[in-house]
């Protein structure tokens, strides 16, 4: 499911307890496992792609 969603965005946004955790570009090279850990493994640093 995910992947259908970054195929059509251009940016991803994760919230965790109404806090953007993470923003990046949806092509970026390791999202899935960021998302990964963001969600499950605590916060991954957030960074900013422009």
């Amino acid at each position: 499911m995910i992947e259908k969603a970054l195929a059509v965005s251009d940016r991803v946004y994760a919230m965790v307890q109404g806090n953007i955790a993470l923003e990046a570009r949806a092509d970026e090279p390791h999202l899935p496992h960021r998302l990964e850990r963001t969600y499950f493994g605590g916060r991954s640093p957030m960074h900013v792609h422009a």
